[in-house]
């Protein structure tokens, strides 16, 4: 089971929601972070 979660969208982020859920969507569903979010992931940092 896939488990997706996101939070931190008050204020000026709210308006990013609509996108995010279609990450989130695309993530739960296909297992893989779409193209435009990748730059966010952890992995960065390693």
């Amino acid at each position: 089971d896939r488990v997706v979660f996101a939070a931190g969208l008050s204020g000026h982020g709210f308006k990013f929601s609509p996108a995010l859920g279609e990450a989130l969507a695309a993530m739960a569903l296909d297992g893989e972070t779409p193209q435009h979010f990748r730059f966010l992931s952890l992995a960065r940092f390693v």
